[in-house]
């Protein structure tokens, strides 16, 4: 017991020390944090503001957010002498915003159709133009930018081509009447005796009045150009 008492009155006093030391050093370490900033994103610097530098986990931080909205932000971090950054995947590549926006468009879809729906982003804020890029950084509705992918299960009662482009065809526009309009969708479509998952179905397949011929050609297991066209990936689950 009395060595048990020992370590553990040892451990809390080291974590009391290095508490009371880090902060101590924060203005030192925000000036060298600060020095980093200004030389390696000199360029950037008007696009965002700074939070208080803080201490946590052994290591100290900052977080660096975009003037234009605050859910684009970046860490630096301080530790061991050595300074690293989030910049690339958090700023550029935009993991913090999407974080956020795959929430909000999660939730505002919600909120129009009393369903939910798995939501999957696909690519990098750095992949889109410039003028998309605003758009993304600033939309208060994300669920109408065509960035996203939406999967929804479907039920088929017969397993026909007509029935299932007509079933995909009036769900995609029941959601484009509530202006929620996906980049592409992810269909799960059952019946008591299959179940078929077809991924990548767009709005310019629905429009090319092709997708009938493609499901017809999926169903009745025969080589289709459309699905190498559309890059339409499928398979049965059961």
């Amino acid at each position: 017991m009395s060595i048990l008492f020992l370590i553990v009155f040892v451990t809390f006093g080291v974590i009391i020390v290095n508490d009371k030391t880090s902060f101590l050093m924060i203005p030192k370490v925000e000036e060298k944090i600060n020095n980093y900033l200004t030389e390696k994103y000199k360029e950037e610097l008007g696009e965002f503001h700074k939070e208080d530098v803080q201490y946590n986990q052994l290591k100290f931080q900052q977080k660096i957010i975009s003037n234009k909205n605050e859910n684009l932000y970046f860490y630096i971090y301080y530790q061991n002498k050595k300074i690293t950054d989030t910049y690339q995947e958090d700023y550029v590549e935009g993991n913090s915003i999407f974080s956020f926006l795959k929430k909000e468009i999660t939730s505002n879809i919600e909120k129009k159709t009393k369903e939910n729906y798995q939501i999957t982003l696909t690519d990098t804020l750095d992949t889109y133009s410039k003028d998309m890029q605003e758009k993304i950084v600033k939309s208060t509705e994300p669920e109408t930018l065509s960035i996203y992918n939406l999967e929804s299960q479907l039920e088929i009662d017969y397993f026909t081509p007509s029935k299932i482009t007509k079933k995909i065809s009036n769900f995609i526009e029941g959601l484009e009447n509530k202006n929620i309009t996906p980049k592409s969708y992810c269909f799960i479509l059952s019946n008591k005796k299959k179940k078929l998952e077809i991924s990548n179905i767009t709005k310019e397949l629905i429009e090319s009045n092709e997708l009938e011929s493609l499901i017809s050609d999926i169903i009745n297991n025969k080589k289709s150009n459309l699905v190498d066209i559309y890059q339409i990936t499928y398979k049965y689950l059961n």
